[in-house]
């Protein structure tokens, strides 16, 4: 089957350089789908975040391979003003 997932993050961002550093904070919000295909698991989202005069809303995909129940690895893509690439691990203690 395919599942709604949503999320609700607060977010904090800090920078620092040439002697100067700045603390910004917000919210994310993310609306998508997820499914498990075998042994993929599979996610799209679209992701709305605002920290403070800046907002953005970017396509988020991510796909996880389960090598066992417990562990998984998988890339992840970000596309919106920035594009952003990751990889995923996850460890599921029971």
């Amino acid at each position: 089957g395919m599942d709604f997932v949503g999320r609700l993050a607060y977010v904090q961002a800090e920078a620092e350089g040439f002697g100067a550093s700045e603390d910004a904070d917000g919210f994310e919000l993310s609306a998508g789908l997820r499914t498990v295909r075998g042994r993929w698991d599979l996610e799209g989202a679209v992701v709305y975040t605002d920290v403070e005069d800046e907002d953005d809303t970017t396509l988020a995909l991510a796909a996880q391979y389960l090598f066992t129940p417990a562990f998984s690895v998988g890339p992840t893509v970000s596309l919106g003003e920035n594009v952003g690439f990751g990889v995923n691990f996850r460890y599921e203690f029971k």
